[in-house]
């Protein structure tokens, strides 16, 4: 069996923060509670020196990240590396590959928006010390950042319903933007589904097999993970260690999916913490190598076949058609209000020339013809279309509608002589 899946980002949240004031109390229980939510969370637990730069792979795992939480403290603006963090982070959510969602966490967002109160302060020592164009692009990161909607502790009772609201935000947001990447829309994907749940004797009203269970954990590419001690440390870290214990763990029914399992060692390491779960818990293996699972006495297998070929192609002509309905509508709604603009304008050209040619009837044909011509070269240029399928439809008649003037003044010709 094997899934179809994708992963836009390593991690759903980035938490940017100041160690000194909120490691030991609110990042603990934020980076807790969204751990426990499945929320994938990147928590540096390393504070640089005063002076040193960011490394590669903490920009890294912003790049990476969906979400960053910015956790805005009372003395987060004095740490020179907690601002050169938060232009980065900027720098991303500018680009629009990042969303930003800033905490102020006992400070005044006001404050924060104009550098004003103790903000002002701990800049007057940055000023010392620091040239002007990275103040500058501190207070700008301040200030974008401040701009953004976000929470301020001191309108809530008590930390854990704030930490409940943070969590609450971004698991739904996660939910929504990974309708169409977590294989919903995949064509036959819910007979497959459908096909999974009998297997599994899920036979209910959920629309979710996760539904079914109290606890889940997806232990995603297991084949990447070489040394079993660290597939072992992911297990316990996803599923275990943050809110359950192993006691209480065997009163939960858990869902474990281990994807793209490629060795038989791996699944030996996961084997150890199987029996910690409690009564009607079940592991989903995942695997491209249908021998390793009889190999190891799994006998309940679900062999996910490759899509037939008029599947395939059925799914692509109704993309297809759908998006050459769309660009043949917007064609049809911009061209056709440009073309009788051009039209227009070439008509009551057209009409002063036939006033001239009755009034001077010894003008000669060709010069009337190439006059016409360079009218009509002259309206297309004006108008310039930037849409080279519509600038070509469009020349492509006044080229018919050159012609019939033509055929007209060649017969006035004909009648003048």
């Amino acid at each position: 069996m094997s899934t179809f899946a994708t992963t836009l980002h390593k991690f759903h949240v980035f938490l940017s923060f100041r160690g000194l004031d909120t490691r030991r109390n609110f990042i603990s229980f934020l980076y807790r509670e969204l751990i426990r939510r499945h929320i994938r969370t990147f928590k540096d637990d390393k504070e640089l020196e005063t002076g040193r730069r960011i490394s590669s792979e903490l920009i890294r795992a912003i790049e990476e990240s969906k979400f960053a939480v910015v956790v805005i403290s009372a003395n987060y603006a004095a740490s020179t590396w907690c601002l050169e963090e938060l232009v980065k982070i900027m720098d991303f959510a500018n680009k629009g590959s990042l969303t930003v969602m800033p905490i102020f966490y006992g400070v005044d967002p006001c404050h924060v928006r104009w550098q004003i109160g103790e903000v002002a302060e701990q800049f007057k020592k940055h000023e010392a010390r620091q040239d002007h164009e990275k103040l500058l692009s501190w207070r700008q990161a301040l200030t974008n950042l401040a701009s953004i909607s976000g929470l301020c502790s001191l309108k809530w009772e008590d930390d854990s319903k704030l930490v409940d609201k943070i969590t609450e935000r971004i698991s739904m947001s996660i939910d929504t933007t990974t309708t169409t990447s977590n294989g919903s829309n995949i064509e036959g994907i819910d007979a497959h589904m459908k096909a999974l749940s009998r297997l599994l004797d899920l036979n209910s009203k959920k629309s979710k097999i996760c539904q079914h269970f109290e606890s889940h954990c997806f232990l995603e590419n297991v084949k990447r993970i070489s040394h079993m001690s660290y597939l072992q440390e992911e297990l316990r870290v996803k599923v275990q260690g943050k809110c359950l214990s192993k006691s209480r763990l065997k009163n939960q029914k858990v869902l474990l999916v281990a994807d793209d399992v490629s060795e038989i060692e791996q699944l030996d390491a996961l084997a150890e913490d199987f029996n910690c779960f409690g009564p009607g818990s079940i592991v989903i293996i995942t695997t491209r190598d249908k021998q390793l699972l009889s190999s190891y006495g799994i006998e309940l297998l679900y062999e996910v076949g490759s899509l037939r070929f008029q599947e395939v192609r059925q799914e692509v002509r109704e993309a297809g058609s759908l998006r050459f309905q769309e660009v043949r509508q917007e064609v049809r709604e911009v061209g056709s209000l440009r073309f009788q603009e051009v039209r227009q304008e070439v008509r009551e050209r057209f009409q002063e020339v036939r006033q001239e040619v009755r009034e001077v009837g010894s003008l000669r044909f060709q010069e009337v013809r190439q006059e016409v011509r360079k009218e009509v070269r002259t309206i297309l240029r004006q108008y310039a279309f930037k849409d080279k399928d519509i600038s070509a439809a469009c020349e492509s008649v006044m080229c018919r509608e050159t012609n019939f003037a033509m055929e007209w003044l060649g017969c006035l010709r004909v009648r003048s002589g």
